[in-house]
């Protein structure tokens, strides 16, 4: 009827686990207990189903095989009656309000308790090789190796956990959130995270596996630069926060979060891999984009240029200030490409090799400016998130990769 159900996670889940269930029955005794046999089978289930759990949520929690019997008990054999008396006499719902309140907390309240485990997304490679083992591993079940046949999945799956905490290249993602901004700095060796930005970016941190930011910079108050900034608060373990000292909108904004955050000079946080600079608002203007921060990373060999919306009067400032410390290999472009900045002096002084244009697709505000983009192909190779999706940097000594989702 629809062949795309192929692809719908719904559809896959369903499928995998009634073939588990049947895999199930083919290879182990009915002799065993009923419960011992419950359990088995929440076990292969789980590891079934890991990659594509992983894929929607980006985390996994490893005492999920012990309470999924609990929980199904408890929908099974207390829930699911009661819904079925319910139904049949609805006069009596205010007898089982307060168990199902009881119980809805109990469940929701388990996550706030439970050790969970964060994940990268498995792309198609890494889920082939992981059912290949699977398969490998069911295939000792077979033949008698029991549990040992699953030894090179158990490998497989914390090889690419511990992966993170040994890889040496640096990590600069410029998401595809629409008509905004956001980019994910993962800095060598996972020594941190740090977050410019937060439009629309929640989905690709889950995506990441990120569950720690230890730097969140909002470069200045318009929703589409900080608009999930509430929920990356609340949601993750974020341990500093950074906005432009003259963008008093801010005052209100983190009213709630102010004594809870630390504020860090930024230019003190540096190792052998990389530092940090910020290098403006350097004047106070009414104009919010002309409070932006501006950011300087140096990774390695390699430095970048993060610059919110500012405007040409805040170039002036850097400018003057800095002069030709502004040389970046890349650029994210000020304001989603729009002719009140990227003058010709300050692209000239920047000379990037590659310049960065965050913006949406058929936007309304008819960005990125034509005369901007004409002068930035002058001097750099140019990637936008509407044609290239999430724009992803790979940074290691003197090697610089620039891999965009689309080509």
């Amino acid at each position: 009827i629809n062949p795309y159900y192929l692809y719908n996670t719904g559809f896959i889940l369903s499928f995998l686990v009634s073939g588990v269930l049947i895999l199930i029955d083919m290879l182990f005794k009915k002799s065993d207990s009923k419960l011992f046999s419950m359990y088995r089978s929440y076990l292969m289930i789980f590891i079934i189903t890991l990659p594509f759990v992983i894929n929607i949520s980006g985390r996994i929690s490893l005492v999920s095989i012990i309470l999924s019997p609990i929980i199904s008990f408890i929908l099974g054999y207390i829930l699911l009656p009661i819904s079925y008396i319910l139904g049949i006499i609805p006069i009596t719902d205010f007898i089982f309000k307060y168990i199902f309140i009881g119980i809805n907390l109990y469940i929701v309240n388990l996550g706030d308790i439970i050790p969970i485990i964060h994940f990268e997304a498995f792309n198609i490679y890494m889920i082939i090789i992981y059912y290949v083992l699977f398969l490998i591993g069911i295939l000792g079940i077979y033949k008698n190796k029991g549990i040992i046949s699953f030894m090179l999945l158990f490998i497989f799956i914390l090889s690419i956990y511990g992966i993170r905490y040994i890889n040496p290249i640096g990590r600069i993602t410029f998401i595809s959130c629409g008509q905004g901004d956001s980019a994910v700095v993962e800095l060598p060796n996972n020594k941190g995270v740090m977050v410019i930005d937060c439009f629309n970016s929640i989905e690709y941190l889950r995506k990441r596996g990120i569950n720690n930011i230890n730097y969140l910079v909002l470069t200045h108050s318009d929703n589409d630069h900080i608009g999930d900034y509430k929920e990356i608060i609340n949601e993750f373990n974020v341990n500093n926060i950074f906005y432009p000292k003259y963008d008093d909108k801010f005052d209100d904004l983190l009213i709630d979060y102010k004594n809870k955050y630390p504020i860090t000079d930024l230019s003190k946080i540096n190792s052998k891999e990389f530092n940090f600079e910020i290098l403006g608002p350097i004047n106070k203007y009414d104009d919010p984009n002309s409070n932006s921060i501006v950011l300087k990373l140096n990774m390695y060999n390699t430095s970048i240029l993060f610059t919110g919306d500012m405007t040409v009067k805040e170039e002036s400032d850097l400018i003057e200030k800095y002069d030709y410390r502004l040389d970046s290999d890349i650029l994210k472009v000020a304001h989603h490409g729009s002719d009140t900045s990227s003058s010709i002096k300050f692209l000239n002084l920047v000379s990037p090799r590659y310049s960065i244009i965050s913006v949406g697709k058929n936007n309304s505000y008819g960005l990125p400016n034509k005369e901007i983009v004409e002068r930035l192909d002058n001097i750099s190779d140019i990637y936008m998130t509407k044609d290239n999706g999430n724009i992803d940097i790979y940074i290691y000594n003197d090697k610089l990769w620039v891999k965009p989702y689309r080509n």
